[in-house]
């Protein structure tokens, strides 16, 4: 007796989204990274004032 027997179909399923979601994210983080304006980081506005 496995601990995942009976829940093979649900943990492929899962573990399937998850792989598709890490793929995503390799694909869709340096297109965002590209987006950004070049003085995102720079920019004087974005400075939390205390």
């Amino acid at each position: 007796m496995g601990l995942l027997e009976g829940w093979e179909v649900l943990s492929a399923v899962l573990g399937g989204l998850s792989l598709l979601t890490f793929m995503g994210s390799l694909v869709a983080v340096p297109i965002m990274i590209v987006r950004l304006p070049e003085d995102y980081l720079r920019r004087a506005d974005r400075l939390i004032q205390n």
